[in-house]
């Protein structure tokens, strides 16, 4: 069975929780990251090493990959990685609405989040377009 299949499966059969979401981020930017999701039905997993990143992509099948895409490790070779192991895992890069990097990945991404982040742009996206609900806690 191919890991797509599996994935497919497992999150067609998964219990209803939040979604485990792999993020590669500077530590510096998780505040804003937390801060922008409150509410959202997502358990957050930060990593700062490209290295770290890509064995917790490998070994935890998330169901919701974020990146920095202003770091040295964001570029298109990296998403198709990420797309080669998980490739029904959305992918979301998080840029400045200015950056060039934003412009050259953004055919090849789910969707761009912006910094700083904001709940009310990240809810459009995340939840407004891809399902990712608001938690039952809130």
């Amino acid at each position: 069975m191919s890991k797509a299949l599996v994935h497919d499966t497992l999150t067609e059969l998964r219990v209803p929780g939040p979604l485990k979401t792999l993020v590669l981020a500077r530590p510096a930017l998780w505040g804003d990251i937390d801060h922008a999701t409150v509410g959202l039905s997502m358990a957050l997993e930060y990593v700062a090493d490209a290295g770290l990143f890509v064995s917790r992509l490998e070994s935890t099948r998330p169901d919701v990959v974020l990146f920095d895409a202003d770091t040295q490790w964001a570029n298109a070779d990296f998403i198709a990685f990420s797309r080669s192991l998980w490739p029904s895992t959305p992918v979301f890069a998080i840029v400045q609405p200015w950056s060039e990097r934003g412009d050259a990945i953004r055919d090849v991404v789910d969707g761009l989040l912006f910094k700083p982040p904001r709940a009310d742009q990240w809810r459009t996206v995340l939840a407004k377009r891809w399902g990712i609900t608001p938690s039952r806690a809130t």
